[in-house]
């Protein structure tokens, strides 16, 4: 190995920074930034709001901090959001999204150090590093959550550097602290040990692998015995056979490499891989460096198939599973690129121009793809923020909660936990104008509920869009209406208003019209099939119901 190939980590602090460490630097730096500017338009969703209100440290009358989120076990996350939750609250999403922005970008840096180790050039393990800090994944950069999935992989990351610096046990042991803090993040933790595993076998041979991964393994054993377990189902898996299990991994495996360069050249792109990864020359450590990451990057999908392939390849093409493909292929790549700088003519900066051109193009694609994830998620949780906390107003200002839920497409938040003892303080305080009041009683002022509410009900009704009065009967009747195109208008009273329907589908979405103007509508879910009785406590507005049949019943009284 050349001298400049045993540069130790420490050496890059203690001189100059070189052209590749400053191009690094600023490639990391404007990835940051281009993530935090598209984080300043999201909240809080989905799996967060179970770490928000429903997981302690302690357990209490929740899960405990070692039962496992799903199948995953993530400790660390969940002691990270109650420290966030502690310190910034529900406000300044940014600050939250820093979480799995810094994971990437100390992955990256790793990742840069790590090849360099191997023996890769520098211009080519920063191509590397860069491709990794702008990486398509917006699902796994922009969502807080994901701190536990790039936790893990940083951490794998940096465990294959603790072994290829070792000089003594130290390194090992640190490999084991960093692999094991890689299980208590997400189950991406478990290919991180495998690659550690198969990377040290082949290059210091089985007694520093196991070394390495034995005390990670049997950790994550017993916490399995212990709490993992009963995340898994007692009914019997649905039968995968083998070519969804196939089909799974290859479209899982192809898509990294799909969303990184923008073209459906992913499969393509990891067939060479394996290829330069198993015949090029190179360093001993760069060779089992990569062939260790192609062949664990089987692995991964591997397990994800196991336990999802029955959810069909879509679900492998997840935006969330880029980096894992990525982080694992990358040091294949980087032989690649290498390869690619060799053969090309000309001289040696024109070459490596060429070779930068390519990494603008792969950075460019993985910025829209980013970019469409940001538009997608901002529009899909618009509202949703403001309507929560608009109901934490109306609580504390003491107006009647019919309920105290936010239905936002997938997910359900509950106000009335975010107003409890010791959530409070950490949740900002709002002044809502006329129209979001308007709006949160909507919200939060409407229900519907299987039994009738002490509320009057209403004795005539219109369906608008096909004109005149609806038939109005006793709820166990059979009478219907037919609107296909409208929506159902109940008068108002100096109490509210209350009225039956009979298979209103399977949601509704509500307004109130008050003074002529109407609010925004909110969505509540109802049971196919079902009578429900729909009742606004909101004195002297109409009540507008839209729904998503045609055909219903509507009456009077229960």
């Amino acid at each position: 190995m050349s001298q400049s190939d045993s540069r130790t980590p420490a050496s890059y602090l203690k001189r100059r920074p070189s052209p590749p460490v400053v191009t690094l630097a600023v490639g990391i730096l404007a990835s940051t930034v281009v993530l935090l500017w598209h984080a300043r338009k999201l909240w809080f969703f989905g799996d967060e709001w179970e770490f928000l209100y429903q997981r302690g440290l302690t357990g209490g009358n929740g899960p405990g901090p070692f039962e496992p989120h799903n199948e995953h076990w993530s400790t660390i996350p969940l002691v990270l959001y109650r420290v966030m939750w502690q310190v910034v609250g529900l406000q300044h999403y940014q600050l939250w999204d820093l979480m799995p922005i810094a994971a990437l970008m100390v992955g990256s840096v790793g990742l840069f150090v790590l090849l360099r180790r191997a023996g890769a050039a520098d211009w080519v393990a920063v191509a590397c590093a860069v491709v990794l800090a702008w990486n398509g994944a917006g699902e796994d950069t922009l969502w807080a959550f994901q701190i536990g999935f790039l936790g893990s992989l940083t951490a794998g990351i940096l465990a294959c550097l603790a072994v290829l610096s070792a000089t003594s046990w130290r390194g090992l042991v640190l490999a084991n602290v960093l692999l094991v803090a890689g299980l208590m993040c997400s189950g991406l933790g478990i290919p991180m040990v495998a690659w550690a595993a198969l990377f040290t076998l082949m290059l210091r041979g089985w007694r520093t692998t196991l070394a390495v991964a034995v005390v990670p393994t049997l950790v994550y054993l017993a916490w399995y015995a212990a709490y993992g377990s009963s995340a898994v189902p007692d009914d019997e898996d649905p039968y995968v056979s083998w070519m969804q299990f196939v089909t799974y991994v290859w479209a899982g495996i192809g898509h990294v490499w799909d969303v990184t360069t923008g073209a459906p050249v992913g499969t393509v792109m990891f067939v060479a891989l394996v290829a330069v990864a198993l015949f090029a020359r190179v360093t001993d450590e760069l060779h089992a460096l990569a062939v260790s990451g192609v062949v664990t990057t089987v692995f991964a999908y591997g397990m994800l198939a196991s336990s999802r392939a029955d959810l069909g390849p879509e679900q492998a093409q997840s935006l969330r599973y880029v980096p894992l493909g990525l982080v694992l292929t990358l040091p294949a790549f980087a032989i690649l690129v290498g390869l690619v700088v060799a053969v090309l003519p000309g001289r040696r900066i024109e070459r490596y121009a060429v070779a930068a051109g390519l990494v603008l193009v792969l950075v460019g694609s993985s910025y829209a793809s980013t970019q469409t994830f940001a538009h997608d998620r901002a529009n899909f949780m618009q509202g949703v923020e403001q309507r929560v906390l608009t109901g934490v107003y109306l609580e504390e200002k003491g107006e009647p909660l019919l309920r105290t839920t936010v239905e936002a497409n997938s997910q359900t938040i509950d106000v009335g936990l975010l107003t409890a003892p010791g959530q409070r303080d950490h949740v900002p305080v709002v002044t809502p104008d006329d129209d979001e009041l308007w709006t949160g009683r909507a919200q939060f002022r409407v229900a519907a509920m299987a039994a009738p509410a002490d509320i009057p009900f209403a004795h005539h009704v219109s369906g608008v869009g096909v004109g005149g009065d609806l038939d109005l009967s006793d709820c166990a009747e059979v009478a219907t209406n037919v609107l296909p195109l409208g929506y159902v208008e109940v008068p108002a009273g100096v109490k509210g208003t209350q009225i039956g329907l009979r298979n209103p589908g399977t949601a509704l979405s509500v307004q109130l019209v008050h003074d002529g103007e109407v609010s925004e509508a909110a969505t509540i879910t109802t049971g196919a099939g079902q009578t429900v009785y729909v009742a606004s406590n909101v004195p002297d507005a109409d009540l507008r119901i839209t729904l998503t049949t045609d055909t219903f019943g509507v009456c009077d009284h229960g």
